[in-house]
């Protein structure tokens, strides 16, 4: 038998996550130090997650990464800096997916060589 969830606009990420081991899995994310990214990048470390913490700044990252877990990694990457941006990727190990709800990351997304799966949610893949 299998198990119904409804999640709706007011699920948190801790709900939709609840008994989900996320240990060996790492993830990259996005404005880690405010707002839907600080909460994501919190409830995937709670669950076990690696997660790379990207804010504009090194020090907003950092901060971000060590109210959720010494484990999560702090970079910085400001869109408006396209040397920090190729810093931030240069960082990144090679992802097996991601998912971005970010527009203005959508397009940086684009002209690289990876593969969007789904642009409207800039799911892509390697």
């Amino acid at each position: 038998m299998s198990k119904s969830f409804s999640f709706g606009a007011r699920t948190t990420a801790d709900k939709v996550l609840a008994g989900i081991d996320l240990s060996g899995k790492r993830f990259v994310v996005t404005g880690c130090n405010s707002g839907i990214g600080f909460e994501t990048m919190s409830a995937f470390t709670a669950n076990g997650g690696q997660v790379l913490g990207l804010a504009r700044s090194l020090v907003d990252a950092q901060a971000a990464c060590a109210k959720v877990s010494p484990g999560a990694t702090p970079l910085a990457c400001d869109l408006a800096d396209l040397e920090s941006v190729a810093a931030a990727a240069a960082a990144i190990p090679k992802l097996k997916s991601a998912l971005n709800d970010s527009d203005v990351m959508t397009r940086a997304i684009a002209s690289t060589s990876i593969k969007l799966i789904d642009p409207r949610a800039a799911t892509l893949q390697h």
